[in-house]
């Protein structure tokens, strides 16, 4: 599925916070939200609720650029959780996250997770396995996941838009755009979150990579709301587009495409083709439909 068009018009006076139920908005590209530079300290979310992630344990992460598009976010390697222990987590919830990590790390590796004893509940992240994308939710021993996202899809270099929706015992994933097999879990509310590591003390599977922008929803969000925040990251991010007309990284088209070769077309009209316009001085008294129906 094609994430949602970039639109500066539209994009450029989008605020995630017009969307119901916007919990949490962490933004990479704020630096008024992040104290420290080499050594961040916190980030402190642009939702109403303004909690603030703080550094966790030894490391620090640090302000780094977002490969490809222009933009910061911060890189956390290890022993540089940064994690709030208030932040209430429903039981239906939608996540996205813009992130990229080298494929060389080889290992499980946390974006997110729920401060839970249950080593998975809550889990976004990647598996060791080619920096495969994962969501896990559900206590430990019921979450019935499977070795990763279906189709699978992987976290490298390149940012990539990810997230999930749960909805009762559905958990959706997604990976830029395209939805992932459903998954079946059993969810509980819970208090706390971890950024880049495991909640646990222990640490041990930190993301080593850079988190651009993390956006959370209480709520299971509708197609179109969810739709509308994709297209919004999609757009401030630069991520690339998945259909076959559009080159993510420069914002070409390696193929020419042509409405006609979509089925059922009954009309097109198109002013840039000013072959189609019939003029009388400066006056349009003419315009020819293209669609091949006459």
């Amino acid at each position: 599925m094609a994430l949602v068009s970039k639109s500066t018009e539209y994009f450029s006076g989008f605020d995630p916070r017009m969307i119901p139920g916007c919990i949490l908005w962490l933004d990479g590209t704020d630096s008024a939200t992040i104290t420290g530079t080499t050594q961040v300290t916190q980030w402190t979310d642009k939702s109403s609720n303004a909690y603030a992630f703080t550094r966790k344990s030894t490391g620090f992460p640090n302000v780094s650029n977002m490969p490809f598009s222009d933009l910061n976010g911060l890189f956390i390697g290890s022993n540089a959780a940064l994690a709030n222990s208030n932040i209430p987590i429903p039981t239906d919830y939608t996540f996205f996250a813009v992130a990229n990590r080298p494929g060389s790390n080889g290992s499980y590796g946390y974006l997110a997770k729920m401060n839970t004893a249950a080593d998975f509940f809550g889990f976004v992240g990647v598996q060791n396995e080619q920096n495969s994308f994962a969501t896990f939710v559900g206590t430990n021993g019921l979450w019935r996941d499977v070795a990763s996202n279906v189709p699978k899809k992987c976290i490298t270099e390149l940012p990539t838009l990810i997230g999930c929706v749960l909805s009762g015992a559905t958990l959706t994933p997604y990976w830029n755009g395209e939805p992932m097999t459903n998954k079946t879990g059993t969810a509980t509310a819970t208090t706390g979150m971890t950024i880049g590591d495991a909640a646990t003390t222990t640490f041990g599977q930190p993301w080593l990579g850079i988190i651009g922008e993390v956006l959370m929803f209480s709520n299971a969000l509708s197609s179109n709301h969810r739709q509308q925040i994709e297209g919004y990251l999609t757009w401030k991010w630069k991520l690339r587009r998945e259909d076959p007309y559009t080159n993510w990284a420069t914002g070409s088209s390696p193929q020419t495409f042509n409405p006609t070769s979509v089925s059922g077309i009954a009309l097109w009209l198109d002013a840039s083709d000013t072959s189609t316009l019939t003029l009388s001085g400066s006056n349009v008294t003419g315009w020819t439909d293209k669609s091949g129906l006459g």
